[in-house]
């Protein structure tokens, strides 16, 4: 086989201009600061405190619960872990805030819905 040398259409090499640099990690910056403030103030809203940590992690629920939440939700989201995501990078935009907010809300109503484990319980 022959070694393909031809450089693919996407992979474009350009300078990149140092000032367009530090204006775009600037604004990465200030991003991260707003959801980082937006996160800080659910995480203090008593109504949320359910959300603040993993569920698998939290005191006072048996460890039934905590088997049945790992089993029925694939992807745990709460608000200390998209804090931290916030500020280890790994949230890139908006988008991907509100995809993990979106995601908590599932999780609530998949686990404590009329078809979740708790509901089945009580049934």
């Amino acid at each position: 086989l022959e070694k393909d040398t031809e450089q693919a259409p996407w992979e474009v090499n350009k300078v990149v201009d140092p000032q367009q640099r530090e204006r775009e990690d600037k604004a990465m910056r200030g991003m991260r600061m707003n959801l980082r403030k937006l996160c800080l103030k659910l995480l203090q809203n008593r109504r949320f405190k359910d959300f603040h940590f993993p569920v698998i992690e939290l005191e006072g629920i048996s460890s039934d619960v905590k088997e049945a939440y790992a089993r029925t939700i694939e992807s745990p989201m709460d608000l200390a872990t998209l804090l931290h995501l916030i500020d280890s990078k790994g949230v890139r935009c908006r988008s991907h805030f509100m995809a993990h907010v979106e995601l908590i809300v599932h999780n609530t109503l998949k686990f404590n819905g009329p078809d979740g484990p708790e509901a089945m319980k009580h049934a």
